[in-house]
């Protein structure tokens, strides 16, 4: 599978949309709130009183969230019921998707994370031409600029998060019996980047480095080619994304989906294609 062409994220680049992006598409059988937003757990962001009302006046019988690959492998009621625990004005510390994903929980609504499986992106990045040091680098990449966004952290507790992250990446690739460590993260890392002083890479360096849209403040991150595997995997991930939203459509005929401002951007013209064509 071919992934879209640097020319079509090119022209991204040059967008200029509000945040939140919305857009709300009702073909009289079949509704559907796209809620577009920055991944935050600020909880002075707008998204946190947004999504609460669009629940109560939107009604939706099914709400998709980005990034809770805990839904896919577990019954999600179990772990969403993991949260009810903690207090709700503290909920937005989870991000905005598991707080999407919590609300819809607690008003008995179906929560699903249509996304692929972890292994499935990766077979689809190998065929691209990279390796899969570079692949799994790339991914504790992620995962380390997800640290870097969160607020409050107790950086007492980075290896344990980042050594979670590496398991996890282990035990959803499987790839020929191989199994990373944080020793053979942070060699790959060296080798990869040179010897660049990790504790003082915040996350405006992780951000340009794995950003998929070709910006004039992270061309001299091009070299490195994080830039484009996150271009293949968003293509990838926005085809699977769609295609298993048409699925849950079908099925609940009323839809919320909050997902990044970007997503919600790239994957407007094929939903609205979809929904246009009554989901055939």
């Amino acid at each position: 599978m071919k992934y879209k062409n640097y020319k079509y994220y090119k022209r991204y680049a040059n967008v200029r949309h509000k945040v939140p992006y919305i857009y709300e598409i009702n073909n009289g059988e079949y509704s559907l709130y796209y809620y577009g937003t920055n991944h935050t757990n600020n909880a002075e962001d707008s998204v946190f009183n947004d999504i609460p009302n669009i629940l109560t006046e939107f009604k939706p019988r099914a709400v998709i969230v980005e990034g809770v690959p805990q839904l896919n492998v577990t019954n999600e009621n179990k772990f969403l019921q993991t949260l009810a625990d903690v207090d709700i004005k503290n909920i937005h510390l989870f991000g905005e998707n598991l707080y999407a994903a919590y609300m819809g929980y607690k008003k008995e609504i179906e929560v699903f994370c249509p996304e692929p499986p972890l292994a499935d992106e990766v077979k689809i990045i190998l065929t691209n031409g990279f390796s899969l040091d570079e692949i799994f680098v790339y991914y504790m990449c992620r995962f380390i600029y997800q640290w870097k966004t969160r607020g409050q952290r107790d950086e007492s507790l980075f290896n344990d998060y980042l050594e979670n992250g590496i398991n996890y990446f282990n035990s959803n690739t499987e790839m020929n019996g191989i199994l990373y460590s944080n020793s053979i993260f942070f060699d790959l890392f060296y080798k990869i980047f040179g010897m660049i002083n990790f504790e003082k890479l915040d996350e405006s360096f992780y951000c340009k480095l794995l950003d998929p849209v070709p910006r004039k403040n992270n061309k001299n991150y091009k070299k490195y080619g994080f830039n484009k595997i996150s271009r293949i995997q968003n293509d990838f991930r926005d085809q699977c994304i769609i295609s298993e939203t048409k699925k849950i459509l079908e099925k609940y005929k009323k839809v919320l989906i909050v997902f990044g401002a970007t997503h919600a951007y790239m994957q407007r013209k094929e939903i609205e294609l979809l929904m246009n064509r009554g989901l055939s």
